[in-house]
């Protein structure tokens, strides 16, 4: 099996656990896309240290500064839409939807960067979308004359993501994907420390600061956030090795992982996380989760 394909499973399987993370520390804590970023980043500044460290530091020209800058603000709007939709709907339902984020893909690989992806692979990849639509209307029914608000927050975090990889695209074709994640950071500490300028964000911050009473919530958004990193680390690798659009597709085993897990957390721990799940719906989770497979195993054999 190509070392490529193993290696771009991997940020995904950490982002499923984020995911969870992320829907319970929203429900409970983090009430705010300023206090997300801010709490989720606010070791940035210790993992930046560790990566100078680690790898030497490299100046980069003024053009690439703006496209870290801008893949930086891509990659907060990203976060800022999936918290709102996260507020919405419930985070099986939520994050399947990041699948939209294929279809941009697929465009900027075709029309920007000249790659070569087959025919049968793009019309494969549009059922990923059309399943998505299909997953997020009303009550997991195939009526998707009435979409959730989620869709719609997720229709622009999905554009946001896939910014982001235009981006990251662009940068690691000039410099190596470690310089990127270095001057990502650098951006990510200047956002958080922004929106203590500004006085609704700033009240927001302290506002959840002072209701969260105990440190093991801490730990666990700190926990969550370095995996976070790890897979954006791997995923800024994979992406110098093979075409964005397949590395897209393999995500869809992120939602699998999502499904399974939140499902179990509803059946067995609801005092924790708490999804509807009647026999209806879960038939339908499994048949999405069927499909993921046979996506995966044939973009294995197609790419």
């Amino acid at each position: 099996m190509e070392l490529r394909f193993i290696l771009a499973f991997i940020p995904w399987l950490f982002w499923w656990f984020v995911n969870i993370f992320d829907k319970i520390f929203i429900e409970r804590y983090l009430k705010n896309i300023f206090s997300f970023y801010f709490f989720y980043n606010i070791i940035s500044p210790l993992v930046l240290i560790l990566f100078l460290f680690i790898f030497n530091f490299e100046f980069i020209s003024y053009k690439y500064i703006i496209i870290v800058f801008l893949g930086s603000i891509s990659y907060f709007l990203t976060n800022a839409f999936y918290v709102k939709a996260l507020e919405n709907d419930e985070v099986s339902k939520v994050v399947p939807l990041y699948s939209l984020t294929v279809i941009f893909v697929l465009l900027y690989d075709i029309f920007l960067f000249k790659e070569n992806i087959k025919l049968v692979s793009m019309l494969w990849m549009a059922l990923v979308v059309i399943w998505s639509m299909l997953l997020l209307s009303k009550d997991l029914s195939f009526n998707i004359l009435r979409p959730r608000k989620a869709l719609f927050y997720m229709i622009f975090s999905s554009f946001a993501w896939s910014l982001v990889f235009v981006f990251t695209k662009i940068f690691i074709e000039k410099y190596q994907f470690w310089t990127l994640l270095i001057y990502q950071l650098f951006f990510q500490i200047i956002i958080c420390i922004s929106f203590l300028f500004f006085k609704k964000s700033r009240s927001q911050i302290f506002d959840t600061y002072k209701n969260i009473q105990t440190r093991s919530p801490y730990f666990c958004i700190w926990f969550s956030s370095i995996l976070d990193f790890i897979a954006l680390f791997t995923l800024q690798f994979v992406l110098t090795i093979w075409i964005a659009s397949y590395v897209n597709v393999i995500a869809q085993v992120q939602h699998v992982f999502v499904l399974i897990f939140s499902s179990i957390l509803s059946i067995f721990f609801p005092n924790i996380l708490k999804e509807k799940l009647d026999r209806s719906i879960f038939l339908k989770k499994l048949y999405f989760i069927i499909l993921i497979i046979i996506w995966i195993v044939f973009i294995k054999f197609n790419s």
